[in-house]
């Protein structure tokens, strides 16, 4: 469970680095630097108080919303995690990140018929005529593998 959660922390990190966008409401960069930094040297109590504080005066932040899911989940915090996340969602349902890691999140707990909904909507998201990259691979796959633990072997293929 560990590893899944570190992976689910790179994605968000990476998400929010490669600026997922829109963004609603900017919070100034300093005070999302400043939570990457937090986050990244472990310090979870000190990030979720700051980006706690930002989403007290900008709520609809998706960066601090994201970044709070990060914290949350470091700190076993998963079903706040879970609502952090679907409260992205709101802002904005395309977000590819808030619904792969749901989807992630759903799927490590073998709850497929929630996990299939969110893995549909990321693959959804792709652009449809790219070369595929391995980010794609891997949502197919748990697409695939989500569709066959719930029997839909037709969606499947």
């Amino acid at each position: 469970m560990k590893v899944f959660f570190t992976g689910l922390i790179l994605i968000c990190l990476f998400a929010i680095a490669n600026g997922q966008k829109p963004t609603p409401v900017k919070t100034p960069s300093p005070i999302i630097q400043n939570a990457l930094e937090l986050i990244k040297n472990r310090q979870f109590a000190e990030a979720e108080k700051l980006l706690r504080d930002v989403l007290k005066k900008t709520p609809a932040n998706i960066d601090a919303k994201f970044l709070l899911v990060t914290v949350l989940m470091q700190t076993n915090q998963i079903d706040e995690g879970i609502k952090n996340l679907e409260g992205v969602l709101k802002i904005n349902p395309k977000h590819l990140q808030a619904n792969y890691n749901l989807a992630l999140i759903y799927s490590s707990r073998r709850d497929n018929k929630k996990a299939i909904p969110y893995l549909e909507r990321a693959a959804g998201i792709f652009p449809p005529n790219k070369t595929p990259k391995t980010d794609d691979v891997v949502l197919l796959t748990a697409l695939t593998r989500a569709y066959i633990g719930e029997q839909r072997n037709k969606e499947a293929e």
